[in-house]
């Protein structure tokens, strides 16, 4: 990541934690930082959908699939369970690789952002 993404993900963390939040106000039930963590990982998943069908959303392509719909799952990290929505297609070939790594990535999301969190 160069410098001036870096310090962009800074300025955009210091605009949603202003300094007396309180930790327990983060990591609580349905908190900030489920709230981000199911942001990012429905977002990643809608750019994984985007590359698979070969078009963005509310855009069209010469073939005959595309989107329909999402489906509702449950990723459960140390901090509790997390609901996403996964976007569906309509020949259902859709299989997205992040989903299938998101367990070990809400891992590490979430114990990295705890670890920032103690340091602040």
């Amino acid at each position: 990541m160069n410098k001036k993404t870096n310090e962009s993900i800074k300025q955009a963390v210091d605009l949603l934690i202003d300094n007396d939040t309180d930790v327990n106000t983060i990591l609580k039930e349905g908190g900030l930082l489920k709230e981000l963590t199911k942001r990012l990982i429905e977002k990643a998943l809608q750019s994984e959908m985007n590359n698979h069908l070969g078009y963005d959303k509310y855009s069209r392509a010469d073939n005959d699939n595309a989107r329909n719909g999402i489906t509702s799952k449950k990723l459960i990290s140390e901090h509790g369970a997390v609901e996403i929505e996964v976007p569906r297609d309509r020949h259902n070939t859709f299989e997205p690789e992040y989903y299938q790594n998101a367990k070990n990535v809400l891992m590490v999301l979430t114990t990295k952002y705890y670890h920032y969190m103690l340091k602040a």
